[in-house]
């Protein structure tokens, strides 16, 4: 068994230094990079969407704008009645004249808005997600359908972060074991560790995986961090903590959003590190594991000591990351812990599909691939088996299925 696992080690080693070194390899590598920036700017345009709505459609201020112009239609009016009673009829009726002018061309500004924001809208859902998919294959549209869930399941976590932020007061920080045990720490070196995991996993899936598999990671990723960011939202709106963090002690060090229209455009609120109240559970800590359970997967092509080492390592990078967060006060103790366990939980259920239980699905996977495809078991099984060359079943030996 240790010389199967060290034979394709060095298989595996071997096919990605061979794909590496040729000038296809490298296209082919260059080519799936260039359609996942064009997949990730396509899903992004979610967020400029909704902020254009919300900044030009149906802004607050401008609203407001367009009421004191009203006003000053009236008031203008009287001031024309008035200046006619005294003779100067010409410059009330100006007066009037310049204010209505000032509404007509509000309206009109807001509805050109209106009219580029629905033409945006069409464009990106019946021409270019269209013409994408006739563009791309079908492993990379898959990428680019879960890429929209998970921009727009950052977008409503963003909204949410920031309602949590408005609602927040300001107070003292509660008590908590972790920030009793290891002392404060300035500086964002939990940021950088959860930022690093991954581009080192999609650096890791470019260089050992094919087109197949590497399409396969991604979508996992995306998906499971949809269902994350779907949890955060939830969880983060229902009770408001008061932030441990230094500028969360009083209302001033930090920008809060102070209207509803704030609260829906602040869309960098979350990056700068000016949010406060969004705890419960830790972003952080739920994408450092869900990232690097994902990249310890991948180690079990490489032999079952690989595998252990990987997971040690991965086990101590998810500690050292909860206890650099723990350190600098971005969050409690207990916001890292059901960070990591709910990471957890996400990526055992949902790291294979969205319905599919991946606890079967190996077993299923364990099954059919000991008999050919014209055995009887495959009929016993039915269509909704999965088949030894069904593309969502990952190309691992038994031994090595959990």
């Amino acid at each position: 068994m240790q010389a199967e696992e060290v034979l394709e080690e060095e298989t595996l080693i071997e096919s990605a230094r061979r794909r590496l070194c040729r000038r296809e390899g490298w296209f082919e590598l260059v080519g799936f990079m260039a359609w996942l920036v064009v997949i990730c700017a396509h899903a992004l345009q979610s967020w400029g969407l909704w902020f254009f709505f919300w900044q030009y459609v149906a802004n607050e201020d401008r609203m407001r704008g367009t009421s004191t112009v009203g006003l000053a239609a009236a008031t203008g009016a009287k001031a024309a009645q008035a200046a006619a009673k005294g003779g100067s009829a010409l410059a009330g009726a100006l007066a009037a004249h310049a204010a209505k002018r000032r509404i007509a061309s509000a309206r009109a500004k807001r509805a050109a808005a209106f009219a580029g924001w629905c033409s945006w809208l069409a464009g990106s859902a019946l021409v270019e997600r269209p013409l994408l998919k006739r563009c791309i294959s079908p492993q990379l549209f898959v990428v680019c359908y879960h890429a929209e869930l998970f921009s727009l399941a950052g977008l409503a976590m963003t909204v949410c972060n920031n309602f949590a932020t408005y609602v927040h007061q300001p107070g003292k920080p509660l008590f908590d074991i972790g920030f009793w045990l290891v002392p404060e720490m300035r500086g964002s070196v939990s940021d950088v560790l959860t930022g690093i995991i991954p581009v080192a996993a999609l650096a890791y899936v470019c260089v050992f995986l094919d087109r197949r598999k590497r399409c396969r990671s991604v979508t996992d990723w995306f998906r499971m961090m949809t269902v994350i960011y779907c949890f955060r939202c939830i969880t983060s709106t229902m009770t408001s903590l008061p932030g441990p963090a230094p500028h969360c002690s009083q209302r001033g060090a930090y920008l809060a959003p102070s209207t509803w229209h704030d609260i829906a455009t602040s869309l960098f609120t979350a990056v700068s590190g000016g949010s406060c109240g969004d705890l419960l559970f830790s972003g952080h800590a739920a994408m450092t594991t869900v990232t690097t359970l994902l990249l310890v997967r991948q180690q079990r092509r490489h032999g079952r000591k690989t595998e252990q080492i990987a997971k040690l390592i991965g086990c101590a990078y998810i500690a050292t990351t909860c206890l650099f967060a723990v350190a600098s006060r971005k969050h409690y103790t207990v916001d890292l812990a059901l960070g990591a366990l709910i990471g957890s939980l996400t990526y055992f259920r949902f790291r294979d599909s969205w319905t599919r239980d991946p606890v079967t699905l190996d077993r299923m996977d364990a099954v059919v691939r000991y008999f050919p495809l014209d055995h009887p078991v495959h009929k016993i099984a039915g269509p909704d088996f999965p088949r030894p060359d069904d593309p969502i079943l990952e190309q691992k030996p038994v031994s090595h299925i959990v």
